[in-house]
């Protein structure tokens, strides 16, 4: 069995290989999101609109339902689903564990397809991605 490993948060996403049967986690590849570094005013090119009732009236600005972030974030989780449906495709893995935080996690789910979330094995909320392959792959064994 061919088991993967995926470590993700908004900002950066890992993939490993589950050694058969001891041995240390193999980085497959590495994602990086670098709209999750920036700050909100530099990922937007303008300001919400604003609206007045005549000449005299005070300007109000109208609400935004998504910020400049949450797209980003929801971008980045769509091409690592879009990337993850590619090599299931090429069968590449058989199994699939997940391990996110868990406000990335969220952001991820919905953008998995049908046929890689069934190799998804196990799910895990933690946000681990900076962790060494060592410490992931304790963690991972302290949770199974």
């Amino acid at each position: 069995m061919n088991k993967w490993v995926l470590v993700a948060d908004s900002s950066r996403a890992r993939v490993f290989q589950m050694p058969q049967p001891r041995g240390d986690l193999e980085e497959l590849t590495t994602m990086v999101n670098p709209a999750a570094r920036l700050k909100e005013h530099d990922l937007v090119s303008d300001s919400p609109g604003a609206h007045g009732d005549g000449a005299m009236a005070g300007r109000h600005r109208m609400p935004q339902k998504n910020t400049a972030r949450s797209i980003a974030n929801r971008e980045f989780a769509r091409e690592i689903a879009q990337w993850l449906r590619q090599a299931h495709n090429e069968n590449r893995f058989d199994a699939l564990v997940i391990v996110a935080a868990p406000h990335f996690l969220g952001e991820l789910r919905p953008e998995l397809d049908e046929q890689v979330r069934q190799m998804v094995t196990e799910e895990m909320s933690l946000d681990i991605t900076r962790a060494s392959p060592s410490e992931i792959a304790a963690t991972l064994a302290r949770h199974q």
